[in-house]
């Protein structure tokens, strides 16, 4: 438990702040809102689904984030404010940072929820509306700004206007607020800590003057203008408690037990569901904001819960951006076309979130180089645990593909499953050129040893290509297995190189591959040997045999 700091400390600190308020604080050298984000986003690192899943650096979001004083207007008194953060005065009206959930009015929700969904669409598809950085970073900022005891009071402008000035837009001798709108705390200032009368005028008419010449101030915020002339605002109540809280608070005291609750994934699909997703961000933001109202007693004598709630907010809609579900595709020719260019493509899936992806599916398109022939784009997973505990991987039957272009052939690779505990975007896109569509040059015949089932191995390699690729029905631990690989071509002549791929189980379950080749090539034959790994983990076991196959001149 923090106690207050001295009273003094607290009015420098707050005299050293530019005229405009800032939620946790974002101004350079006080910058509650960076410490939220360092937290929310070490959270994130720890998640297996957060590895190359494309949110942005942390330094890239701080880029985003933060603003700082450059002078005082001598003619207005009012500071000039500099910054790419959402505090800056020029970005965003002041009623993005509120929301009254007792009057159900501020923009707070409705911004924080569109900036979740431009940072979650924007990991899938370019977006003109702004960066992943930017969409992080001020995503972050607005609901934070829902856990701000100081940010959960007030009204619009215009309900100002209702409530405060006569028929001719003068102000009332006497303006009289309930707590629905002021909800009175203590008043921290240099008389000391005591409460504030029933009569808001001071306030009122410092805010209404502020309006006529700041465009962005469309919210009255009370707490924000009961400080003592001429510091009317660095000394107010909103300003102090938020000087107070950066310099009594730090990392030990926020305690993040779990996701927000109430979040509730949208149903996966191939045409990802943003707008439900934007709804729920904003569902989330107004629940915060009711809970912060709720306590703002307890809250505004201690800050842990309120940095907790900020902290675990961030992270759940930062959690729900990205997806762990991931893929990779492997293509072979289709031995039953001799003559045609035609190949067997299979994707594999692989799931990082920490529970089993319901009903994984995969959709197939081929973006260029060539046509799908299969009817069916879609192909079913189904339930798919996840990688990290069990190394299992789901892999798709094959869908016929013409290749016109071997080299510029390029397909799109969509996965969808649902998750019920774990904020997920639920949607996995991959554009690529597969493994496997080189091959001008054919080998059969057999490889022997760990692998070798009595099954012809099919190899292909083309001269001016660096891969080499290959497919094979094998044994292996007692299972039937078809394999599928890709391996570098250390020289035109010579196979050198590993061999990564997977060995597909009758079942639907995926061993992966990794060996190394070593083999002679000439005209008539390839000679040689291959050693290495299948599986992982538990399931791992060495693997050696020899290659010995005849050039068959097939030319696709």
């Amino acid at each position: 438990m923090k106690l207050f700091a001295p009273l003094w400390l607290s009015v420098l600190i707050a005299l050293m702040l530019p005229k405009t308020a800032y939620s946790w604080g974002s101004f350079q050298g006080f910058n509650t809102h960076q410490f939220l984000l360092d937290v929310a986003y070490d959270q994130l690192k720890q998640d297996p689904a957060f590895q190359e899943s494309g949110f942005p650096t942390l330094e890239k979001i701080y880029a985003n984030e933060g603003v700082f004083y450059v002078s005082d207007d001598p003619s207005t008194g009012i500071s000039v404010i500099s910054g790419p953060g959402p505090d800056n005065p020029n970005s965003t009206p002041d009623s993005w940072h509120y929301y009254n959930p007792i009057l159900d009015r501020g923009n707070g929700p409705a911004t924080t929820a569109r900036f979740f969904k431009y940072l979650a669409r924007g990991q899938v598809t370019s977006t003109s509306e702004a960066t992943v950085e930017k969409s992080a970073a001020w995503s972050a900022h607005f609901m934070a700004d829902m856990s701000v005891p100081y940010h959960v009071v007030g009204m619009p402008l215009a309900d100002f206007k209702t409530e405060a000035l006569d028929s001719s837009g003068n102000l009332l001798p006497q303006v009289i607020f309930s707590n629905v709108i002021s909800d009175d705390r203590f008043l921290m200032n240099y008389q000391g800590v005591g409460t504030h009368s029933a009569d808001w005028v001071q306030e009122a008419g410092r805010f209404y003057e502020d309006s006529k010449v700041r465009s962005y101030a469309d919210w009255f915020d009370p707490w924000y203008w009961n400080g003592v002339w001429p510091a009317t605002t660095k000394s107010s109540s909103h300003m102090q408690w938020e000087a107070w809280v950066f310099h009594n608070w730090n990392n030990s005291d926020v305690v993040l037990s779990g996701y927000s609750k109430g979040w509730t994934n949208p149903a996966p699909a191939f045409e990802p569901a943003w707008d439900e997703m934007q709804t729920q961000a904003e569902e989330l933001a107004k629940r915060s904001a009711t809970t912060t109202r709720a306590n703002m007693t307890a809250w505004t004598a201690s800050a842990a819960e309120a940095l907790s709630q900020s902290a675990t907010d961030i992270w759940t809609i930062w959690r729900a951006s990205i997806t762990g579900l991931r893929c990779m595709s492997f293509a072979s020719p289709d031995l039953t076309m001799p003559g045609k260019k035609v190949f067997l493509l299979k994707v594999a899936v692989a799931n990082l979130t920490r529970e089993t992806a319901q009903n994984v599916q995969v959709r197939l398109s081929v973006v260029k180089g060539g046509k799908l022939l299969s009817e069916n784009p879609v192909m079913i997973v189904g339930d798919l645990p996840n990688y990290t505990e069990t190394e299992k991987v789901g892999v798709t039957s094959a869908w016929k593909v013409e290749v016109a272009d071997p080299r510029g052939m390029k397909v799109k690779i969509e996965v969808i499953g649902g998750f019920s505990n774990t904020p997920d975007r639920q949607y996995y896109v991959l554009e690529e050129r597969p493994d496997g569509l080189s091959g001008s040059i054919g080998y059969e015949g057999l490889i022997t040893g760990s692998l070798g089932g009595g099954e012809k191995l099919y190899l292909s390699y083309d001269n001016n290509s660096t891969m080499v690729t290959g497919r094979q029905k094998v044994v292996f631990d007692g299972m039937p297995c078809e394999l599928y690989y890709s391996a570098p071509l250390k020289e035109a002549e010579t196979l050198n190189g590993r061999m990564n791929g997977l060995c597909q189980h009758s079942s639907g379950d995926g061993l992966e591959v990794a060996a190394t080749f070593n083999a002679k090539i000439d005209n008539a034959e390839l000679v040689g040997e291959y050693a290495g790994t299948i599986g992982k983990g538990s399931r791992k076991k060495d693997i050696a045999g020899k290659i010995n196959l005849e050039n068959t001149s097939s030319n696709w």
